[in-house]
């Protein structure tokens, strides 16, 4: 019975993955890290920071295999989105009922299932990395499956994450907002502990750091594209005079910085300095 849902089910995944992907790759371009790390068969636990409201599309799109997500039974009751997390096999839990969660969190798994969890249990509102919570150690205990670390780099910048103290009701600040997902290297069950595993997903926050575009071009190329934007813009201010009554001050806009830079750039490269 099973196996027949799962067939029936495969083209509605595939049409909305063919939907939301070249969305996806537009707006977030996502560079894909270590995805070599997801193993290609059996249960697999993966274990990811919390950015916003969207992540788990961005995993579910980004991972080699397909993804089931731990979602709150009353989302996935909800008459307006419900059916979208059905059709995706969500698995359903309660707060309330903490052993049930766990048995069917686990049951995913030992099928041969990727599933994916948020171990901070709750989004982060300044972007880095909450405490994890121990509820995955008993379900580890049960499945006894790897976990794979996994770390979402960027999307603080995103309209669904509470970057400027918002959700959504903000404007981007540009048209795309690249991102980095890295995987980590498989820990075994056996070695899965929260402190182990927020270890692994910072280590992965520092491979998908490097791969940021912006550090891929020269500082001095960087440096000349972000003063050349908002030029009017006062970058320095200098405060003048002996007293406060007699205290004046100058203002540095970008441009004016930016002219100095390249006449003193010029200037040493004239001298041979």
């Amino acid at each position: 019975m099973k196996l027949l849902l799962k067939i029936v089910k495969y083209p509605f995944q595939l049409f909305w993955r063919v939907i939301l992907l070249p969305w996806v790759w537009l707006h977030y371009r996502p560079t894909r890290l270590g995805i070599g790390n997801v193993p290609r068969k059996g249960g697999v636990l993966l274990l990811s920071n919390h950015v916003s409201y969207i992540d788990s599309f961005i995993i579910f799109l980004t991972c080699p295999r397909r993804v089931r997500f731990v979602v709150l039974e009353r989302y996935v009751e909800n008459r307006y989105f419900g059916w979208f997390l059905k059709l995706f096999d969500a698995i359903p839990i309660r707060k309330t009922r903490a052993k049930e969660a766990i048995q069917r969190t686990a049951q995913g798994l030992l099928d041969g299932d990727v599933v994916c969890l948020f171990p901070e249990g709750e989004l982060t509102r300044t972007g880095v990395t909450n405490e994890f919570r121990k509820g995955f150690e008993l379900i580890l205990r049960k499945a006894k499956c790897p976990v794979v670390p996994v770390y979402m780099d960027g999307l603080f910048n995103s309209i669904f994450s509470f970057e400027r103290g918002l959700y959504f009701k903000k404007r981007p600040h540009r048209w795309t907002c690249p991102l980095q997902v890295a995987f980590g290297e498989p820990i075994p069950a056996s070695e899965a502990t929260a402190e182990r595993v927020r270890e692994a997903v910072w280590s992965a926050s520092v491979e998908a750091f490097e791969h940021r575009r912006e550090l891929r071009e020269p500082i001095e190329v960087s440096l000349i594209r972000a003063l050349s934007k908002k030029g009017k813009t006062p970058l320095f201010t200098e405060f003048r005079g002996e007293s406060d009554q007699d205290l004046k001050t100058r203002q540095w806009t970008r441009r004016q910085t930016r002219g100095t830079a390249v006449a003193l750039a010029r200037y040493w490269m004239q001298r041979g300095e």
